[in-house]
């Protein structure tokens, strides 16, 4: 387990990082004209507030499990939407169910860094 949980955690760390690309592109495909830019600005930087506020390991406003998955799932739901409104309905399938699947694996006990705020 010792090279997977790096892998597992850089891994959702790059899939948030998708869906914040997800969010602006969701934006900049919904409408035209000034719109379209501050849409594609204000969409990602909500979801990096949301995510700060409830998701994040050091938030002092950190949901417990299994509120905070529930909260993960929706995240990533609304972010492969993005790219589904975006035209992009495969890769908005593929970006949900994977990052899905992912906020799952990183809560096995063996995955969990020592000392991560996840632990009992």
């Amino acid at each position: 387990m010792n090279i997977v949980r790096p892998i597992v955690w850089a891994l959702r760390f790059l899939f948030e990082l998708l869906a914040l690309a997800a969010f602006a592109i969701g934006g900049w495909s919904l409408t035209s004209g000034p719109l379209r830019i501050a849409l594609a600005i204000a969409l990602p930087v909500i979801a990096a507030v949301v995510w700060g506020l409830w998701m994040a390991p050091r938030s002092t406003r950190r949901l417990r499990d299994p509120s905070r998955f529930v909260v993960e799932v929706v995240f990533f739901l609304a972010a492969g939407a993005a790219l589904w409104v975006a035209g992009q309905a495969a890769a908005g399938i593929a970006l949900s169910v994977i990052a899905i699947a992912i906020s799952a694996l990183v809560r096995l006990p063996a995955l969990i860094p020592p000392g991560h705020a996840d632990l009992p």
